[in-house]
């Protein structure tokens, strides 16, 4: 269907890819492996039309073919899923699948009943239950990959090209992909996929290609193949995998989290982080990861009780910073710097707790509030001590 020729692109002299050949198989899964900066991304990017200046040659259905940009390339049948979704979310289903593809009446106007009806039949086609109105951001990203794939097929793609189109999907969004895969490979389409998921290309890929510091390093069937061949022939050398034993559950911990949770900002009765413990030992490496929106930005950022060492370094600098102005501030009497002392010391408590919670965001600001009361506190019990005299 598609045939790659001694495809060489450099970018201000660095070679990204260096005379890569390739076959994409009608009717197969044609794997597209390599490690990061293999130059994967950059030769898909040239088979659709992306990339127009570049040495070599590509064969399209028997014909030499040069696309100068990627409207010639779906023009032609060949489509690309790129990993970041180039879909716009205030607009619709339907307004996105049809975007500078618009179907339009004899009057010039948009026929826009024509191009819902179109969308929900290919939203039918590729078993995805949803009103064509619905507004792109309140679906999931899976549903969102499956309507840049329904904009594949508006165009009649018969080359489609996903680009780690499971990379931010649950497990059930990637088995809702792979049947719409599997019915494309029955539709004869010929896919080309990229990820770094080993364990996804053995269950769906037919032909493998591998690409290694910009080169074609080999191709053939899946079928025989095993994950070690295919690393080895990733990375040029052979992979020992050593597995270190469980870490000693008794042994002292560098950082312990047990049962954090943080509030939404927003909504009160929601939680942005729920229940999440982990230890941290000595000599460790803890891997934190999960799916788009499961907010482990939050769980990382967060601000636990601290206890020990910690709360002698979130109070005692402003406790001793609050005793110090109640000795500084002039008083008339003993009652003025009692109220000193004693308003400095609560001070110095409510800035190290409100520090911790971002209400207090600066130490300028924190000093300039602990003067403030502190002086006030003084001026106040001075003048109303019945020591001072009349």
């Amino acid at each position: 269907m598609l045939v790659a020729e001694n495809i060489t692109k450099k970018f201000s002299g660095v070679t990204a890819l260096d005379r890569v050949c390739l076959e994409l198989h009608a009717g197969k899964v044609n794997a597209i492996i390599g490690e990061n900066g293999a130059g994967k991304s950059t030769l898909m990017k040239i088979l659709s039309g992306v990339y127009a200046d570049y040495d070599g040659q590509i064969i399209y259905k028997n014909r030499p073919i040069r696309f100068q940009n990627t409207r010639q390339a779906q023009a032609a049948g060949i489509a690309i899923i790129h990993q970041e979704l180039n879909l716009i979310p205030y607009l619709s289903i339907t307004e996105n699948i049809f975007l500078g593809r618009e179907i339009t009446t004899s009057w010039g106007t948009l026929d826009k009943n024509q191009m819902r009806t179109r969308a929900k039949s290919l939203l039918g086609k590729l078993k995805l239950s949803v009103d064509p109105d619905t507004k792109i951001s309140s679906l999931k990203v899976g549903q969102q990959q499956v309507i840049e794939i329904a904009r594949a097929l508006l165009t009649d793609a018969e080359v489609i090209i996903m680009d780690e189109p499971t990379s931010a999907i649950s497990e059930n969004e990637v088995e809702v992909l792979f049947g719409i895969i599997a019915q494309l490979k029955k539709d004869n389409k010929t896919i080309a996929y990229i990820s770094h998921k080993l364990d996804e290309l053995f269950k769906i890929a037919d032909r493998y290609i591998v690409l290694r510091d910009g080169k074609t390093i080999e191709s053939g069937d899946m079928q025989g193949m095993t994950h070690d061949n295919i690393i080895q022939k990733m990375v040029g050398r052979e992979i020992k995998i050593v597995r270190r034993t469980q870490s000693d559950k008794n042994s002292n911990a560098l950082l312990s989290v047990s049962n954090l949770s943080l509030k939404h900002p927003e909504r009160k009765n929601d939680l942005l982080v729920k229940n999440i413990s982990f230890n941290l030992n000595k000599g460790e490496i803890l891997g934190i990861f999960g799916l788009m929106g499961c907010l482990i930005a939050h769980a990382v950022r967060f601000k636990a009780t601290a206890t020990g060492r910690e709360l002698k370094a979130r109070f005692v600098p402003w406790l001793i910073y609050g005793l110090i102005l109640g000795f500084a501030v002039p008083g008339v009497d003993n009652a003025a710097h009692i109220g000193g002392l004693v308003a400095g010391a609560a001070v110095g408590w409510f800035l190290g707790e409100q520090r911790t919670a971002r209400r207090v965001r600066g130490v300028w600001e924190g000093l300039a509030f602990a003067t403030a009361v502190v002086v006030a506190a003084s001026f106040v019990l001075a003048v109303r001590s019945p020591f001072v005299p009349g």
